[in-house]
């Protein structure tokens, strides 16, 4: 037992039961997943309602995992990739393998609930969402809640909604959010084929923001539905990438987090929006710098910046065709509030100081030009 997820007895196919007229797959990227991808699986094996194709991507594991769980359960659809694509060029390889209405995608740490998926269908059809989130607990602290979807915020981040809080002062109601992160989400697959899947120039850290505000951008909507509950291994994560909060922030990390959010406002801010924001980016930037200064990895943001330079002429085209087809606007696309960092990131009260200072203040002016120049979106 999973706390709530049963692993060893699976629910006989015949008992289980399509929503609908509605096909749905699930995606699973493993990279090295060990026994928490197994749970994974035994998880989704669980569901209430029929799935029609379970997809197993490994990322070019070394440790047997997916062979595991293709002996496990034979009827799984796995795909080696012989290497480590990244996680976007990775999702988008099971994405082409999928044929139904709706996919879900998750993590090979995401432990899915009974219900969770009849739930996000029920919901996702409801709503009229092009992309629905579950509410992501943590495991083994399963009270509380690691995020009720995420808000892109305007300095290029994505900003968790109820993050890290506990589940018995929240609500079961859904409601419409400004994306989600990547570990867990159903979608409707024919949506997000039109719109080009995954970037596969985002490696790891920050796709599920451009994928947020991309999808978004073309007039489509997210939603979060608590009562679709998943848990989230709080492991060590992926090796020299992960950060939970202890120890050394990765510099590998640091590189990606530098590249993939200034990629992410080329890509999709509008240039109005970007030079208003000049003043807040610069100063953010300076802070990027001392930190880097401060922890010896300047040579991180040269190649961050430089690697950036080389990808231009793939940035251009991209950033055409979202700009001509985008519908939103970037005034009600991005959000303000108080800037989020991931827990352990800011060690001291200076520091917190003058985030908080910094916070403030660019929030203020983030208003300001809501008001006066991006009210019309």
């Amino acid at each position: 037992m999973l706390d709530g997820v049963v692993i060893d007895n699976k629910i006989m196919e015949k008992d289980k039961k399509r929503i609908a007229d509605l096909s749905i797959s699930a995606v699973i990227l493993n990279y090295n997943g060990g026994q928490n991808v197994l749970k994974c699986v035994q998880a989704l094996y669980q569901q209430e309602v029929l799935l029609d194709q379970v997809i197993l991507v490994d990322n070019g594991s070394t440790d047997n995992s997916a062979q595991i769980v293709k002996e496990r359960y034979p009827d799984i659809e796995l795909i080696l990739t012989n290497e480590n694509l990244g996680i976007a060029k990775g999702r988008n390889v099971g994405l082409e393998r999928a044929k139904t209405d709706l996919v879900l995608l998750l993590d090979d740490d995401i432990y899915v609930q009974t219900d969770t998926i009849k739930n996000l269908a029920l919901s996702l059809r409801q709503n009229k969402a092009a992309v629905v989130c579950p509410r992501i607990l943590l495991y083994p602290q399963t009270d509380i809640v690691q995020c009720d979807g995420a808000n892109p915020h305007f300095i290029g981040n994505l900003k968790l909604s109820n993050g890290w809080t506990a589940e018995a002062s929240l609500t079961q109601i859904s409601s419409q959010v400004g994306g989600c992160i990547g570990a867990c989400m159903l979608f409707d697959r024919r949506i997000i084929q039109s719109l080009g899947n995954f970037n596969d120039e985002f490696f790891f850290y920050f796709e599920d923001l451009e994928f947020s505000l991309r999808v978004r951008a073309m007039g489509h909507i997210f939603v979060c539905e608590p009562n679709a509950r998943v848990l989230h291994e709080r492991g060590s994560g992926t090796p020299e990438i992960a950060f939970r909060g202890q120890g050394s922030y990765p510099p590998l990390r640091a590189f990606y987090n530098i590249r993939h959010r200034w990629l992410t406002i080329l890509l999709v801010y509008r240039l109005k929006t970007i030079i208003l924001l000049v003043p807040v980016f610069l100063l953010f930037e300076i802070g990027t710098i001392i930190f880097v200064l401060k922890n010896g990895w300047i040579n991180q943001w040269v190649r961050a910046i430089l690697s950036l330079t080389r990808i231009l002429n793939k940035v251009k085209p991209n950033r055409e065709m979202i700009q001509k087809n985008r519908v939103v606007g970037d005034g009600a696309l991005l959000f303000g509030g108080d800037l989020e960092f991931a827990p352990g990131v800011i060690n001291s009260s200076l520091q917190a100081k003058v985030i908080s200072i910094y916070s403030k203040t660019s929030n203020s002016y983030w208003k300001f030009l809501l008001h006066s120049f991006l009210y019309n979106g």
